[in-house]
């Protein structure tokens, strides 16, 4: 596999979130205009349709929309413990429950857990940046403590 070549992509949500134990503001039910980057890796394509490429960007725009965009845009993300803690949220509403305090660290984990799941085999997962400001982000590589392929 040729990791020297990596191909990125960017992609964009809102989504609200709270931290309940946080001191501050940001205990409080707020939103952020997130911006996701993502870089893969993988054989460039010798043959068919996506020769010359290692994924085709229309098909990793879409694996990454509905792996991860339509689950996190416009959802208020929570801690299932404060779910079963008796916040009563409309069955309507949009709602992601995670097992960890929302933060964008969290958040980060998350994704990356459901890129590695859904990207088609023979494509890695290099590089992955969650913008929660545009001054504030968090961002992994390949290969560090906190998740291996």
């Amino acid at each position: 596999m040729n990791s020297s070549i990596a191909l990125h992509r960017r992609f964009y949500f809102e989504a609200a979130h709270f931290l309940p134990d946080y001191p501050g503001y940001c205990r409080n039910i707020h939103g952020h205009s997130y911006v996701l980057e993502i870089g893969v890796s993988g054989k460039i394509q010798t043959s068919g349709p996506e020769r010359g490429m290692i994924i085709d960007l229309k098909r990793l725009k879409a694996v990454v929309q509905t792996s991860v965009i339509d689950v996190l845009d416009h959802a208020l993300i929570i801690e299932k413990s404060e779910f079963s803690n008796g916040y009563s949220i409309p069955t309507d509403m949009k709602v992601l429950v995670l097992h960890e305090t929302p933060t964008v660290e969290n958040m980060l984990k998350w994704i990356i857990t459901r890129l590695i799941e859904y990207l088609p085999e023979g494509i890695r997962l290099e590089f992955c940046k969650l913008h929660e400001t545009r001054d504030s982000w968090v961002e992994w590589r390949a290969g560090s403590a906190v998740f291996s392929q």
